[in-house]
Order: C-alpha cells, then structure tokens, then sequence
C-alpha cells in the first residue's frame, strides 16, 4: 500500500517537470511488484523524472526533512531518510526500507 501522500508527490513533480520544460519518453514501465531502484545521480532532474512516471520511495539525507516545501512533499510520500555518516543507524535503515518494499 502506498503512502497517502504519494499521489500529490508523483503529481507535484510532474508538474515540475512540466514547468522545467523536460520532455519525457518512457519506453517501458517499471514492474508493478515492489522494486528497489539504485541510482548514482549527478542531479535533481533524475529525481524529478523518476518521480514522474511511476510512484517512488527515496532514500534522502535526513536534512532534506527540514527543507520548505519539498521535506514536506518527501516525507508524505514515504520516503526514507538517513543520517550521513552515522554507521550506528544502518540497522535502522536497512528496516526502513525492507519495511517500504514490503508495503508496496
């Protein structure tokens, strides 16, 4: 089940995506089973483009919480956030996101 907030999440950015100007063609679609996506971005627009086409938890820094606007729209969609640098806390996101892929 996916969290209440994910809906107003995939069409905030889509609309986002929309007033950047980016285009995007989606040849396949991703499975509909839980999926754990791995990415090494280099910047936002991934994100945006991601969130886009298909509802999406993220793995984001424990700051982007606090950030206007967006740590709301992040955390209603249920994403998972992280101390950097903190190894103690590793177990607990290792649960956190088993626990997101099981409710998907």
């Amino acid at each position: 089940m996916l969290p209440a907030g994910q809906t107003a999440f995939q069409q905030w950015m889509q609309g986002v995506a929309h007033t950047l100007g980016i285009r995007i063609t989606q040849y396949n679609r991703p499975r509909t089973a839980s999926t754990l996506f791995i990415a090494n971005h280099i910047s936002f627009l991934d994100i945006v483009v991601i969130a886009s086409v298909t509802p999406v938890r993220f793995l984001a820094k424990h700051t982007v919480s606090y950030w206007p606007i967006i740590g709301t729209l992040t955390a209603l969609s249920g994403s998972v956030f992280i101390r950097r640098g903190k190894r103690s806390f590793i177990y607990r996101v290792i649960e956190a996101i088993d626990l997101a892929l099981r409710e998907t």
